[in-house]
């Protein structure tokens, strides 16, 4: 008897994770539309005016920009094989690129310096992470905290 009295109530959800009503849901999204692209569109902008491009170049980096965002938001969303988070996000561009690519601009030696130069610096911080995020997830693997309470 116990038993039918836990799966007649219904199950309460926390606030967190109700769906809100539609023109909220709908205000939301638009929120977080604009954001994405107000972000997306912004380091071509800042990028493109430092190296002192033409319109045309600009407007071709938003748009590839923007094209990229768009691929990569629907690998992440809906995922492809092992890759995605299958979540309902959108990928937007970093800020982080722009103070060295502005810094080259800048620096009068810039020109002459050879382009492996310029492309060691994220090449063995990608080898880095890598290793760091291996090296991190063996140990989260060795311990957690659900296995540490046993």
């Amino acid at each position: 008897m116990s038993d039918q009295t836990r799966t007649s109530r219904p199950i309460e959800l926390d606030p967190v994770d109700q769906c809100p009503p539609g023109g909220r849901l709908f205000t939301l999204a638009l929120q977080h539309v604009l954001v994405m692209y107000a972000g997306a569109i912004a380091v071509p902008l800042i990028v493109g005016g430092a190296l002192k491009l033409p319109k045309d170049q600009i407007a071709f980096l938003i748009n590839a920009d923007l094209l990229c965002c768009g691929l990569v938001t629907i690998i992440q969303a809906l995922g492809v094989g092992r890759f995605g988070i299958r979540l309902p996000i959108m990928m937007g561009v970093t800020f982080a690129a722009v103070g060295p690519m502005v810094r080259w601009r800048a620096t009068p030696s810039s020109a002459s310096t050879p382009s492996s130069a310029r492309a060691s610096p994220p090449a063995c911080s990608a080898c880095c992470s890598r290793r760091w995020c291996r090296a991190r997830c063996r140990c989260s693997r060795r311990w957690s905290p659900a296995r540490s309470s046993r």
